[in-house]
């Protein structure tokens, strides 16, 4: 009886998925996300946030491997979590000259918060929008010892709508720093987000917190130097060179969450099958 042919149908080993590659590459990396992580946000609990940001919004795992684990470097430094209130969310963007998604960081207005209040040098900070039948009170006072005089009073019923937005912040030696902006100056930082133009922004399904991030962007500025505060400034201008070049947003439509188990896809991949889909070999990524 003549031998049987290999059966040309046999179903074949799956590749892991570009989700799973970067999973993985991911954790490989926890070490060295944990040299420059804070007690806020250990290393190995980001990573575990990491991998299920790129599970909820797959688009992530499209982007280049370096580009991720840079934004995760970031997430670390700040000891702010990924894709959650109040930390630093992912956002894949794509060039518009070589197409290449790459991941970059935007800090939610209630981390850079958190990220001020931890520097040691803040006793208190707060942000909010003036509404046009609040009670409102700001002047500068240079005879004052905190220089700073700002009172408001949010209206009860209807507050009317919104002309500004501010952030206060007492320092620990007890001088005030506040920023004021009015809505047209706050309508010039709109004009100027890349983000604004979708439907799903931020501009436009939270406009007031969009807002008061932007009066404490100005704040930050006017706070004293520490490793967490220039770390912070170092992040919003990150922001805005990404505003100022106006990349393509590629937010994803809704997708499952993808099982990252190996019974769902195929085995861990070999030596130097990492690279596939684009994605860099967690080898390859440097750190500095």
């Amino acid at each position: 009886m003549a031998d049987k042919k290999p059966d040309e149908n046999a179903k074949t080993e799956r590749r892991p998925s570009a989700v799973k590659t970067l999973a993985w590459t991911i954790e490989s990396k926890q070490k060295s996300l944990a040299l420059v992580a804070t007690r806020y946000l250990p290393a190995d609990r980001l990573v575990k946030l990491a991998q299920a940001a790129i599970t909820r919004t797959p688009k992530l795992a499209e982007c280049t491997a370096l580009s991720v684990v840079d934004s995760l470097m970031t997430c670390a430094r700040l000891g702010l979590e990924p894709n959650e209130a109040g930390g630093v969310w992912l956002i894949p963007y794509k060039n518009k000259k070589s197409g290449t998604l790459t991941c970059q960081t935007i800090v939610d207005y209630r981390g850079l918060l958190d990220v001020a209040r931890r520097s040691g040098e803040i006793a208190a900070i707060h942000a909010a929008v003036r509404y046009q039948n609040d009670d409102w009170e700001y002047a500068i006072d240079t005879t004052s010892p905190v220089l700073v005089r700002l009172r408001h009073t949010p209206a009860e019923g209807e507050r009317g709508e919104a002309i500004g937005a501010y952030a206060v912040a007492r320092l620990r030696h007890g001088e005030c720093q506040a920023t004021y902006l009015s809505a047209d100056q706050i309508g010039a930082f709109r004009a100027k987000s890349a983000r604004a133009e979708y439907e799903d922004s931020p501009w436009n399904t939270d406009e007031a917190s969009m807002w008061i991030k932007t009066a404490c962007r100005r704040l930050v500025n006017l706070l004293p130097r520490s490793p967490e505060l220039q770390a912070l400034r170092e992040q919003l201008t990150r922001e805005d060179q990404i505003e100022a070049e106006r990349p393509v947003l590629a937010l994803p439509e809704q997708a499952k969450q993808v099982d990252l188990s190996d019974e769902a896809g195929g085995s861990q991949p070999e030596p130097g099958d990492e690279t596939q889909a684009g994605e860099l070999s967690a080898d390859e990524i440097p750190f500095g």
